[in-house]
């Protein structure tokens, strides 16, 4: 992925936060973490691929990022 090239981050170190399905799709095929925030509470099975899914930003859990 041309974004972890252009910062010399190795995808597997990424983190991706993403609220659309062709995004969330996109980064991990690019082999990276995915944060999904879906807009609607029903398409939350659609994003079952996600690392981790948020009903919003704020739920994050910090220790996940270590």
């Amino acid at each position: 992925m041309r974004f972890c090239e252009y910062f010399n981050v190795l995808p597997e170190n990424a983190l991706a936060f993403e609220d659309s399905l062709n995004g969330a799709i996109a980064a991990k095929a690019a082999k990276i973490h995915v944060v999904t925030v879906p807009e609607r509470e029903e398409e939350r099975a659609r994003f079952e691929f996600s690392d981790m899914v948020l009903k919003s930003l704020s739920d994050l859990d910090l220790d996940f990022l270590s």
